[in-house]
């Protein structure tokens, strides 16, 4: 699946949109053009003549050759459907035209409809409802519309657009299960006009019956939940298309970008490491070394003058000569203690930022000194990332953190323990879940997976990346690390945050070119002076 950024209708942009708008958010931007005096047919007739030209450059030969059959529903996604059949058929295209056929139809619709019919198109029904007041059309049966289906050379599906919040029902569902059922005869692609049918635009929940499609045309923005799974892959190949429409405010998501990080690496006003920020890492026990050995390397890689792991004295050296230690007494099974409370704080006092809780474990003294550790964290001024098991131990505790200098790296089952849910639930809507924990915890919160979404104060930045090369494993700890490189350089948590995960992204993206996968987490480490360079 890809995600193509360049708008290609009225006006051509260099990327895509950078505001991610919700389905409901969306509708606020139709409404505020609207009534800044764009007319709703005007903006119809733009989206329909905006997918026309990608239908066009992408199936040319099936258009000019084939039979196109566009579907339509009754509201206004169904009215940029009829706007579609009416150029191409206009065009010189063979159209098979199918509506839903109900006793209530939107305003534009019903004009769009009339216009369809006066340029010539035969308008099929399928459905028991009234259709069109004073227009001829032929009614359809079951057998009827699934050959129809069969038939076509290309399908494009204009039935519900951004506005499901609940699975498709009545008459739009009778025509899903229709066109599901003869997918297998069908060799036709097909194309989901604004959003696929069945899916959710706000959360990208996927509901029964549902569509996969082969493109979708999106009309001005992508839509937020378009980019979180299962939505993505029923998405199939994304255009963006611009008609026009503005906007008058920010959605609480946007994309995160280039436009965005415009804040590159920060300059040291002179060539020494202590200009580059000191990291301290809280990481690993004698069972699971590597975590600080990745973390201390990805802290390295990004930028940071100094590092400093903590390392109980009967573990060997790490293989990191650049990387300094501050040396523990050992304690009973190989796991830092809350005996090393103050040890490690004298060192937090000389750091500028510090990561804690990678690969150190869940032993009860452990977790007594994470939560001594979290607590001073939170009270100084010390910026700090928390991920792993701290915040498996900060879930269990209850503890809530309430500091903006702080980054919180959880995966879906971490965010489903800090939450008290199912991890279903945070992936049912990732965006309502990562706000909760931003704010029932007080801090910037970055919640991994495909298209990690972060969130600080009252807005979200979504990453773009869906890179199944970066699901290896100890890829959380270099993100922790870079993550913390860049707070102790002086970016705030939440420009820390999304730098780090955009570079981290684009590390991966590097590292796996030319179809290395599977990666191991110390590609991306190698990978990142790199992307920071880009």
């Amino acid at each position: 699946m890809a995600v193509d950024t360049k708008a290609c209708s009225e006006k051509t942009t260099d990327s895509c949109p950078e505001p991610l708008p919700s389905s409901e958010e969306m509708a606020g931007f139709d409404a505020y053009t609207i009534n800044s005096g764009i007319e709703s047919l005007e903006l119809m007739e733009r989206a329909g003549r905006a997918v026309v030209g990608q239908v066009l450059a992408k199936y040319p030969d099936l258009i000019n050759s084939g039979l196109t059959t566009v579907v339509c529903g009754p509201g206004n996604n169904g009215g940029d459907g009829l706007v579609i059949a009416r150029q191409l058929h206009g065009q010189g295209a063979k159209v098979n035209l199918v509506a839903v056929a109900l006793d209530r139809y939107s305003r534009d619709n019903l004009i769009e409809a009339a216009r369809a019919s006066e340029a010539g198109l035969q308008i099929n029904y399928y459905g028991n409802g009234r259709g069109y007041p004073e227009i001829s059309a032929k009614r359809l049966g079951e057998s009827e519309l699934r050959e129809i289906f069969v038939n076509s050379s290309l399908i494009i599906e204009a039935l519900l657009g951004t506005g499901q919040s609940s699975a498709p029902r009545g008459v739009v569902s009778d025509i899903l299960k229709i066109l599901l059922t003869a997918k297998e005869s069908i060799r036709a692609p097909i194309v989901a006009v604004d959003l696929p049918c069945g899916v959710n635009g706000s959360t990208g929940e996927v509901y029964s019956p549902s569509l996969r499609c082969d493109l979708t045309v999106t009309v001005e923005y992508l839509k937020r939940g378009m980019l979180q799974y299962p939505a993505r892959e029923f998405c199939g190949d994304i255009k963006c298309v611009s008609i026009g429409i503005n906007k008058d405010k920010d959605p609480e998501f946007l994309l995160l970008s280039d436009k965005i990080i415009s804040k590159k690496i920060p300059a040291a006003n002179s060539w020494h490491k202590g200009n580059f920020g000191r990291v301290l890492v809280v990481a690993g026990s004698s069972s699971m070394p590597g975590a600080s050995v990745l973390s201390s390397l990805a802290a390295l890689k990004t930028g940071a003058g100094l590092v400093k792991a903590v390392r109980l004295k009967s573990n060997p050296p790490f293989n990191m000569p650049e990387v300094t230690y501050l040396l523990l007494e050992d304690c009973a099974g190989g796991v830092l203690s809350e005996k090393h409370f103050n040890n490690i704080t004298d060192s937090v006092n000389e750091s500028d930022a510090v990561l804690l809780g990678p690969g150190v474990g869940l032993a009860d003294t452990t977790k007594r000194l994470v939560l001594k550790l979290a607590d001073y964290l939170k009270q100084g001024s010390t910026p700090f990332v928390l991920d792993a098991d701290a915040l498996t131990i900060i879930s269990q505790s209850g503890l809530k953190i309430e500091s903006d200098r702080a980054v919180l790296t959880p995966h879906p089952g971490e965010a489903s323990r800090l939450l008290n849910c199912e991890i279903v639930e945070v992936q049912r809507d990732r965006y309502s879940a990562v706000r909760k924990l931003s704010k029932n915890y007080g801090a910037t919160v970055i919640l991994k997976g495909a298209a990690t979404v972060i969130y600080s104060g009252n807005r979200g930045v979504v990453s773009p990346f869906a890179n199944p090369a970066m699901a290896t494993a100890g890829s959380g700890d270099v993100l922790s690390g870079a993550v913390a490189a860049l707070l102790a350089r002086g970016q705030s948590a939440c420009d820390a945050a999304a730098l780090g995960v955009y570079i981290h992204a684009l590390a991966a993206k590097e590292a796996s070119r030319g179809g290395a996968i599977p990666l191991i987490a110390s590609d991306i480490i190698n990978s990142l002076p790199g992307a920071i360079g880009r």
